[in-house]
């Protein structure tokens, strides 16, 4: 720092709620789905299927009928992710059931049991789509 900087103190804040969690090291998944190069400040899909969610990326945990337990959290960090991806129109959202159904597999994977997954699955898959649409990103907000 030299003696010619000058510095400006924030008089407000820029920011979103509605997030719990923050990875703190990256986070690998195979979502299988192919053919896609989407790259976003903490997302990336890879052609390949690979999805890297880096370290810094935020999500809210589990939604619907369900709550945040460590066999939810990798899966819900990913799910979340694809459906922001959607909501940014980077993919289609036509792939929803696909996200639900990477959902109970990841899920079941970090040993959920089958049945709460699966109930998981079947309601996001009914009621989640909702969520796919640029209306539903959260806004920035301003304090004070």
């Amino acid at each position: 720092m030299t003696s010619s900087q000058v510095f400006v103190e924030s008089k407000s804040i820029r920011y979103s709620d509605g997030t719990k969690y923050q990875l703190r090291s990256d986070c690998w998944l195979d979502t299988g789905i192919l053919g896609y190069d989407v790259k976003t400040k903490f997302i990336r899909l890879f052609p390949n299927g690979f999805m890297r969610l880096k370290d810094g990326y935020a999500w809210d945990g589990a939604s619907g009928p369900t709550i945040d337990t460590k066999p939810s959290m990798r899966s819900s960090a990913g799910h979340d992710a694809l459906y922001k991806l959607c909501r940014l129109g980077l993919l289609p959202a036509d792939l929803h059931k696909v996200f639900d159904s990477l959902l109970e597999r990841w899920s079941l994977e970090d040993g959920m049991w089958t049945l709460r997954a699966k109930l998981w699955e079947r309601v996001l898959n009914r009621f989640g789509r909702n969520n796919l649409w640029p209306s539903k990103e959260r806004p920035v907000k301003v304090a004070p």
